[in-house]
């Protein structure tokens, strides 16, 4: 099995959700693109992003307040201040290779009967009422409601 079936398989083997609005996300789109070739080009411009803008860990603590009994704050946690550059980095090489982004809603994580996309299935745009449903890792594709 070579490496971009199994990383196809990983991704078409969590499950699908039904339509119920909640938190948006940004659909990628590309006429004439199959699911297979979006999950290829959303891992090399991961690997891209990754490259040109690695981690950069920082440690910050929460402020420490005082009352007469307590203390409150002083936890120490740790961030990647370089997080949201590596994601626009993403982005503009998706767009790069001709993928367009619509703003979306996440469908709920209710079970429906759909069938499950293939990696040679092509992309559908998404409608103005549907939704998207997660395949792991950030890759969504619609359902477009009747």
């Amino acid at each position: 099995m070579t490496l971009s079936r199994a990383i196809i398989l990983f991704f078409l083997a969590i499950p699908l959700t039904s339509c119920q609005r909640t938190q948006p996300v940004y659909y990628a789109y590309k006429h004439g693109t199959t699911l297979g070739q979006k999950i290829t080009d959303t891992v090399a411009c991961r690997v891209h992003a990754i490259k040109q803008v690695p981690a950069n860990t920082q440690l910050r603590t929460t402020p420490i307040y005082r009352t007469p009994t307590d203390v409150y704050g002083g936890q120490t946690y740790s961030y990647d201040a370089n997080s949201s550059l590596r994601n626009n980095v993403e982005l503009l090489c998706m767009v790069q290779k001709g993928y367009t982004f619509t703003r979306a809603e996440i469908c709920s994580q209710r079970p429906i009967e759909i069938l499950k996309p293939k990696a040679g299935d092509f992309l559908q745009r998404l409608q103005m009422h549907g939704c998207v449903v997660s395949l792991g890792n950030r890759i969504y594709v619609p359902v477009n409601e009747i």
